[in-house]
């Protein structure tokens, strides 16, 4: 059984893997992410480092075109 709050952490992790994997996509860079985390690290907004790590660990494993395509599948989900 998920703790509301585990749901929670799940859900901005989630969101913020995608919302960082766009903005590779649409020209960020790895580094621009990387400073994100950090600022996320003092604000001591952990669910956010989590998918920001989370996404560039991908963009360093992935294609362009396969991250391409994890957006586009998760754009369903997200709808913005």
């Amino acid at each position: 059984m998920t703790l509301p709050l585990e749901e929670s952490f799940k859900d901005q992790e989630e969101l913020h893997y995608y919302l960082s994997l766009l903005s590779l996509v649409n020209g960020s860079s790895i580094s621009d992410l990387e400073l994100e985390v950090e600022i996320a690290e003092e604000l001591e907004e952990y669910a956010i480092c989590s998918g920001v790590q989370k996404a560039i660990k991908d963009a360093e494993r992935n294609s362009y075109k396969n991250i391409k395509l994890i957006v586009e599948e998760l754009n369903s989900k997200y709808n913005f």
